[in-house]
């Protein structure tokens, strides 16, 4: 009786002091909107030989942070980018007796990523951590060859290593830097030149939920031979009060695959908007 007595005594003990331990740690949430502008530099050897560029005005960015005893964040960016490589011309059509002007090609992207990690280390004013991020990145692009144009896509979903540094600059000013790049992707791109028996049997039920899944479910598992992926981040923060801070983030982004045919992005984006803290 007196050792079942003396466990509950224990368990108490043990739970009070896990409830003091964890009432004591910091627990920060915080909700970001930013909007940017952007500028593309890609070249896909499936549609085209040519190094396609572009500037965005049309980039969100939003973020959902938590800081305890792990960091979290969760981010949702959104691009829509026109691109050329000359300037337009005038062609005639088969159709009728108008001329008409080409288009520039379009390209959308979206990304949501999850990352987790933990503080490894503080030093005054710096913080170092790392961890990993869940990454799921899609693209699509609609290629205008004049008369007649091509659809592609680029789908990669991976795991990532994650590594962070913080340095506060004084009580309202902070800078961040972050880092990712793949462990293993899983990669799905577009045949060569876009419309082979595949895609078409893949779209046959002209239903766009189930040629997605057929794209995805046809990608394979590549590592860093064979998909490299580097992204980069820069952050920089302005407390205004204990709630709201502005924010102004840079962001790179290095995309290259081999298979089946080279493909090459790159990726610079500035973005600035606010933070809420709660």
């Amino acid at each position: 009786m007196r050792q079942t007595k003396g466990l509950w005594l224990s368990l108490v003990l043990l739970l009070t002091a896990t409830m003091n331990t964890l009432a004591q740690d910091s627990v920060t949430n915080s909700l970001s909107m930013q909007y940017g502008i952007s500028h593309l530099q890609r070249q896909d050897l499936n549609l085209s030989p040519f190094i396609h560029t572009g500037i965005s005005p049309v980039n969100v960015l939003l973020g959902w942070d938590r800081s305890a005893n792990l960091e979290q964040r969760l981010t949702v960016r959104f691009n829509m980018i026109n691109t050329k490589v000359e300037y337009p011309f005038t062609y005639s059509s088969p159709y009728d007796d108008d001329e008409h002007t080409t288009l520039p090609h379009l390209f959308l992207f979206l990304d949501v990523n999850y990352r987790l990690g933990k503080v490894l280390k503080e030093s005054g004013p710096w913080t170092l951590g790392a961890g990993g991020q869940w990454r799921d990145r899609l693209q699509i692009a609609y290629y205008q060859f004049a008369l007649y144009g091509q659809t592609s896509y680029y789908f990669t979903f991976g795991l990532d290593a994650w590594a962070f540094a913080r340095y506060q600059i004084d009580e309202k000013q902070g800078l961040e830097a972050e880092l990712t790049f793949p462990l293993a992707s899983w990669v799905c791109r577009s045949p060569y030149l876009s419309l082979d028996d595949q895609y078409i049997y893949n779209n046959y039920d002209h239903s766009g939920f189930k040629a997605l899944y057929n794209y995805i479910s046809q990608g394979q598992l590549e590592s860093w031979g064979s998909s490299q992926i580097l992204d980069l981040e820069a952050d920089y923060h302005y407390m205004l009060n204990e709630k709201w801070e502005l924010a102004a983030s840079w962001l790179f982004s290095m995309n290259l695959n081999q298979d089946p045919r080279p493909f090459t992005s790159f990726e610079n984006g500035l973005y600035f908007g606010a933070v809420y803290q709660f």
